[in-house]
């Protein structure tokens, strides 16, 4: 997946791999769901933001956080923040993978 700078609120665009269980997901956003969702909006404000919300237009990092932990205290019985994702994964790479445990610190390097 490659995101563009615009759209992650940093200076460059980023390439990430992710697991095929989640590519499906995605693509099905990207091809179905997000285009239906900017047809709701008013001007076409967004056309490079992945994240698109009920009204047509892009939705932020605090907003996302938000969606997050209201899911997960919906799903789970208590909230949780995309850090806590974040490290799980590092700690579940660094346990798998001990010999490369040093690389886990990349998962973390982002901002919640």
């Amino acid at each position: 997946m490659r995101q563009q700078a615009d759209s992650s609120g940093t200076s460059a665009s980023e390439a990430t791999r992710i697991h095929e269980s989640l590519a499906d997901a995605l693509r099905y956003y990207i091809e179905k769901a997000r285009p239906a969702l900017l047809s709701h909006g008013t001007q076409n404000i967004a056309p490079n933001a992945l994240w698109i919300g009920d009204n047509g237009g892009p939705i932020g990092p605090q907003t996302i956080r938000k969606i997050i932990q209201r899911r997960t205290f919906e799903g789970l019985g208590r909230s949780v923040n995309p850090h806590s994702f974040r490290h799980a994964a590092a700690t579940t790479y660094a346990t798998e993978v001990p010999e490369r445990a040093m690389e886990a610190s990349a998962i973390l390097s982002r901002d919640s």
